[in-house]
């Protein structure tokens, strides 16, 4: 083996080599910018993502929509879910400008009336059945006819003979 043959081997283990690192790092570029800001920062461990996600649930933490959003930018919510026997009235939190990993939860209102609803009506109820009750009784009182002065003496001197 002569030395031309060396170096020939040697320059094709040194090309291969090259060639795989290149292909390497431009699958992998966030090897590159974890390099870069590790460098300007003094750290390799916290780079601050350009996308975040953002997952709206349902009441029960069901996941009804995974979005990724750009940095600052918003988030665009699925349709309103929709609970039986309930009405949605929004999302438990601000999903604006988005800056972080958010979990949004659907928010519900009850379609049945409150126990404190009920017992107002049943206290309105209360109050109507006395104002009826008061206004019968007045319109009762109103159709007796009066005792006049004579009916009254009339009654009186017979009071009194009874006595005697």
């Amino acid at each position: 083996m002569t030395v031309k043959n060396h170096i020939g081997k040697l320059l094709t283990v040194f090309l291969a080599v090259l060639l795989s690192t290149v292909a390497i790092c431009a699958n992998l570029p966030s090897f590159y910018y974890q390099a870069q800001a590790g460098s300007q920062a003094g750290r390799y461990d916290v780079i601050e993502p350009d996308y975040y996600y953002v997952t709206f649930n349902d009441w029960d933490n069901a996941e009804l929509k995974v979005i990724r959003v750009p940095k600052y930018y918003d988030a665009i919510p699925p349709q309103d879910p929709v609970r039986e026997g309930y009405t949605f009235i929004g999302w438990d939190k601000d999903f604006t400008d988005v800056q972080q990993d958010i979990i949004i939860t659907a928010q519900y209102r009850s379609d049945e009336p409150s126990q404190g609803s009920i017992l107002g009506l049943w206290v309105w109820m209360g109050v109507l059945a006395v104002c009826i009750s008061a206004f019968v009784f007045i319109k009762i009182q109103e159709k007796k006819p009066l005792p006049s002065k004579d009916k009254s003496q009339a009654q009186n001197s017979k009071l009194d003979q009874d006595d005697k």
